[in-house]
């Protein structure tokens, strides 16, 4: 009998399943709700839907921070309903599972990682760390035997990941604690200052995916959003169009202004660079 096998890459923001059988990738947000400290009220996507909106009983956090575990016993709890989401709701079965993580962290954080699978009672039978680096140039089909140096760049949420890999290994690798979240808060901040409003941190995000639109469309990126105006302290709702709204240079600006960003840098989404591109 075939032994099923799970690919996993767990992100501050989301985590992404590869399930060997099915031949499917499952995409969640990865987020816990907890209510009274104990109840288990939602996670993934449906905890997301409740970010910002909580009472105080309630509670819906990340339990990964800057690429490590934070918060073991809910990253155990939300891995393990993760797996049995895969199984229509089955109890897990026993399968290989092989876990992508970055290389500039400490053999206790790596050690972390393992221990999170062992003890979530997924029936692991065998647990495989990979360098994530190394994961990402298979995944774009790059030759990472060749001599030729590589480099690839790996945005996350909360952290970015640079590393050269050359014959087949990792020559360099740096783990930075800044992210996308970044952009969000940059965001933020400037709609504060142009309009005087307060925005969430899911607006962001969906301002920041609008971005690239605003050059070719000219749609609505803030459309009925839930805002909070610092001069009148009443929500209200506001529509700004793309002729209105907050150049993207200038959210980027920002960033790169508050020291986030090396003075000269190239940015290829999910792509590698090497020194002659």
């Amino acid at each position: 009998m075939t032994v099923n096998a799970f690919g996993i890459d767990l992100g501050t923001s989301s985590i992404k399943i590869y399930e060997k059988q099915s031949n499917e990738i499952v995409v969640r947000k990865n987020m816990i709700a907890i209510a009274n400290r104990r109840e288990l009220r939602a996670y993934g996507d449906d905890a997301y839907d409740m970010y910002e909106k909580t009472p105080g009983n309630l509670v819906v956090s990340y339990p990964l921070n800057d690429g490590v575990i934070a918060d073991i016993n809910n990253m155990e709890l939300l891995f393990r309903h993760f797996i049995e989401d895969t199984g229509k709701g089955a109890t897990a079965k026993p399968a290989d599972y092989y876990i992508a993580v970055p290389t500039d962290i400490t053999k206790v954080e790596k050690r972390a990682f393992s221990d999170l699978i062992r003890d979530s009672k997924v029936k692991a039978k065998k647990i495989m760390l990979v360098e994530k680096a190394l994961a990402d140039g298979l995944g774009l089909d790059i030759d990472v035997k060749n001599s030729q140096g590589v480099m690839v760049v790996d945005i996350g949420y909360d952290t970015t990941e640079i590393s050269i890999l050359s014959l087949g290994g990792i020559v360099l690798s740096r783990l930075m604690k800044m992210g996308g979240n970044k952009f969000d808060d940059a965001i933020r901040a400037c709609v504060r200052k142009e309009f005087g409003l307060l925005i969430g941190a899911k607006s962001a995000e969906q301002v920041k995916f609008s971005l690239k639109e605003l050059s070719a469309k000219n749609e609505n990126v803030f459309s009925r959003q839930n805002q909070k105006s610092f001069f009148s302290a009443k929500t209200r709702f506001s529509t700004k169009t793309a002729k209105n709204k907050i150049p993207a240079k200038t959210a980027f600006g920002i960033f790169f202004a508050n020291g986030a960003a090396p003075n000269r840098i190239v940015i290829k989404n999910r792509e590698c660079t090497t020194p002659e591109s």
